[in-house]
């Protein structure tokens, strides 16, 4: 699944790490289950990769655009898109 926000209004979306602490946060609230030392900030420094039990979300970072996009790849625990 491919997933854009457009038009963020955060003042920290320029923060790789305050962006991957709330990704983390959404995701465990919904129920997914994150494994601890997987996650990869990738060279750039504005994508990373969280791994979990169920798949793995990539997410890239546009501060200057107000832009993120989510590349969500599920194996299991499908139901919990809803």
């Amino acid at each position: 699944m491919e997933l854009k926000v457009e038009q963020i209004h955060w003042k920290h979306l320029g923060s790789i790490t305050h962006v991957q602490n709330a990704v983390k946060k959404a995701l465990k609230k919904r129920g997914f289950n994150l494994l601890s030392g997987k996650d990869k900030v990738l060279s750039s420094d504005s994508s990373f990769v969280l791994v979990l039990k169920e798949g793995y979300v990539s997410v890239h970072v546009f501060p200057e655009g107000k832009f993120c996009a989510f590349d969500i790849l599920l194996w299991s625990s499908f139901d919990k898109f809803q």
